[in-house]
């Protein structure tokens, strides 16, 4: 999925917590930089970070629609986006 947003996949790491309810990790190196994704099922939340480099190109929009994209996956009711350009 992230490679449908012009990022480069270089390694992936998941952890599966079996109690309580089946909780992820994953966290994805990119060329770009990375990604990680935490679910809190007993809490109805998830935690994303993406973070892109934009040295030769700007990733920002490409970043932004795969939160949207994150956001509409996981039917979130109450998303808390913030956006820290550097």
């Amino acid at each position: 999925l992230l490679e449908d947003y012009s990022m480069s996949i270089l390694h992936a790491s998941f952890h599966d917590f079996h109690s309580p309810k089946w909780a992820f990790t994953g966290i994805f190196l990119l060329s770009e930089s990375h990604f990680s994704i935490h679910t809190f099922p007993e809490e109805a939340y998830i935690a994303v970070d993406i973070f892109v480099c934009n040295l030769s190109d700007d990733k920002s929009l490409s970043a932004q629609k795969f939160i949207e994209k994150i956001v509409s996956y996981f039917s979130v009711q109450n998303a808390n986006i913030t956006t820290i350009k550097r």
